[in-house]
């Protein structure tokens, strides 16, 4: 598996002729990423939720 940067700079993951799947990989570079950016986008950190809201 290789990280390949085309002329635009965007990267993709790129597995070449490796059989293996790539979706774990994958799932965990775009988590890291959201984390890094520091968004912060969920409803459990609005002024909106209440636990009310919540139901098992």
């Amino acid at each position: 598996m290789a990280i390949h940067t085309d002329s635009a700079g965007n990267r993709t993951m790129h597995k070449g002729k490796s059989t293996d799947r790539i979706d774990g990989a994958v799932a965990s570079w775009m988590a890291v990423s959201r984390a890094v950016a520091g968004e912060a986008r969920s409803i459990y950190d609005s002024d909106a939720w209440s636990d009310e809201m919540a139901f098992f």
